[in-house]
């Protein structure tokens, strides 16, 4: 039982890891619009696709240890759904707040007012 702890516990590290990152390139996207106004769709996909992958990469992940695995297996499967809830809600807050950082510095960049 220890050795699943620990597992879950190393796997929710990774999961948030892996979803600040995405969460970091969707940030540094808004600098990618600013390096050329000539793009292909192959740059624009990976520009958006690639940090977005990611978040849902870390998400799928943390959503198996906070509904599933054991680390958080004494609690209720209310109380799980709840921490799962505010993570859920957090992330996507979080996304959308990066976001408008991310199109501010484009704005700026490319004097969109």
């Amino acid at each position: 039982m220890k050795t699943g702890i620990c597992l879950s516990a190393l796997a929710l590290t990774l999961g948030i890891v892996l979803t600040a990152v995405g969460v970091f390139g969707l940030y540094l996207s808004g600098h990618f619009w600013t390096v050329s106004a000539n793009t292909n769709w192959d740059e624009d996909a990976a520009a958006i696709g690639l940090p977005v992958i990611v978040i849902l990469a870390g998400t799928f992940i943390n959503s198996y240890v906070l509904l599933a695995g054991p680390l958080l297996a004494r609690f209720s499967s209310r109380t799980r759904l709840v921490v799962y809830t505010l993570y859920g809600v957090t992330l996507i807050a979080t996304c959308g707040i990066v976001s408008r950082f991310a199109g501010r510095i484009a704005a700026a960049i490319l004097h969109i007012s």
